[in-house]
């Protein structure tokens, strides 16, 4: 269960932000999140984003720009190496995504 793996998991600092409509959704620990805000194939991979801060986060962290003062930097750990491994086709991705959103 991933919730075990680190009291972090448990902190109430995610927020929700519907890019659609109103909605809101703040002080939600990990295992309280509702359904992925992006998810797309890239290839073989399947690529996600909790919300659109985490998707512009994994824009930066991929084109290598400087992530240490951005709210999700602490994720980089978490993103998996083979989503590293093929950044340019993935960015490419998000971008389309971004400019829709």
């Amino acid at each position: 269960m991933v919730g075990d793996l680190s009291p972090s998991w448990n902190e109430s600092d995610w927020i929700v932000v519907c890019t659609a409509c109103p909605y809101r959704a703040a002080d939600l620990g990990y295992e309280r999140l509702p359904p992925l805000f992006w998810t797309t194939r890239v290839g073989d991979l399947e690529v996600w984003a909790w919300n659109r801060d985490h998707l512009v986060f994994l824009n930066k962290f991929l084109n290598g720009e400087p992530t240490d003062r951005d709210a999700y930097g602490w994720f980089g750990a978490y993103v998996p190496g083979v989503w590293q491994r093929q950044r340019a086709r993935i960015v490419k991705a998000i971008r389309d995504r971004l400019l829709v959103a």
